[in-house]
């Protein structure tokens, strides 16, 4: 049969891991969520640069047609 003393310091040594359990898993939280949080900001600053690079395609998609335009203008002007 188990001692008292026994079963009282059985019981102590399980409320110890406990809390290193619980202390542990905390822990665990904190760090999924900064890492959710960063997952967040990246996939924010993707759809950021996302958006900046298709406003650059447009500009750059204009600009060269212009240039086209201005090309075509000075050959013909040339061939005179």
């Amino acid at each position: 049969m188990t001692e008292p003393s026994q079963l009282k310091e059985s019981w102590e040594l399980l409320d110890q891991a406990v809390n290193r359990l619980e202390a542990a898993q905390a822990v665990l939280a904190k760090k999924v969520e900064l890492q959710k949080t960063s997952a967040s900001d990246r996939h924010d600053d993707t759809n950021e640069l996302q958006e900046q690079n298709r406003g650059l395609q447009d500009v750059n998609d204009t600009v060269s047609k212009r240039l086209d335009g201005v090309i075509d203008r000075l050959k013909s002007m040339l061939e005179v």
